[in-house]
């Protein structure tokens, strides 16, 4: 049923979208329906998955993860003790920085300490300042978690590279856009933020199509 009322939304965001922005509009015609579907790991997992792939690339993420996964024989959730409980240095073992070794056990600590309670009636910033005491999780975090984990659909990652290159592609800027053009941009996408989102990934990963033009 949430899958169900979520692709309804998707539907009525990606209408309204491609109906007021005809770069959207192509983008949408070029790469279909965004993939933003709420994963059905714990929240727990979620926000340690989030951590494991700060300011590294999705390959380099995804062996260490991966390898976290084996550490605990691959269990559909992480279990906040056991990560609590384990030796840094076993941790570091799989790749993890030392720096992300203590974010992970902080965001441990927190949860069994029972201090992060997120609920779909908490407003985006509620959610924000639930998350942000923790150790390493900063406002980028917070937006993945908000985008993949809870499909808020009016999101809109400032501090995110891709979307910078996204957004610089389609300006055809010598430089990263501002933040006070970022906002003025994704102003007109509201409050479908997160699923133009997607779109800015898309053509930071691809690159701009030949049949687009500037905004």
């Amino acid at each position: 049923m949430l899958n169900h009322t979520l692709d309804d939304q998707i539907e009525e965001g990606l209408a309204q979208l491609c109906q007021r922005d005809p770069i959207i509009d192509r983008l949408v015609k070029i790469y279909g329906k965004p993939q933003i579907q709420p994963s059905q790991e714990s929240h727990y997992t979620s926000l340690v998955r989030s951590i494991v792939y700060q300011q590294l690339s999705g390959n380099a993420a995804g062996a260490i993860y991966k390898r976290l996964q084996r550490l605990y024989f691959e269990t559909p959730d992480f279990d906040p003790e056991e990560i609590l409980q384990t030796n840094n240095s076993v941790l570091r073992q799989v790749g993890l920085s030392e720096r992300k070794v203590t974010y992970l056990k902080d965001l441990a600590q927190h949860f069994l300490d029972g201090k992060i309670k997120i609920n779909e009636n908490l407003s985006d910033t509620e959610i924000g300042d639930n998350l942000t005491p923790v150790k390493g999780i900063g406002q980028w975090t917070v937006d993945m978690f908000l985008i993949f984990k809870l499909s808020r659909l009016d999101v809109f990652p400032f501090t995110d590279l891709g979307i910078k290159k996204g957004l610089q592609a389609l300006l055809k800027l010598k430089d990263y856009p501002t933040k006070e053009q970022m906002v003025e941009i994704s102003n007109k996408w509201r409050p479908y933020r997160s699923l133009a989102t997607w779109y800015l990934w898309e053509v930071a990963d691809r690159g701009l199509p030949r049949s687009i033009t500037r905004l």
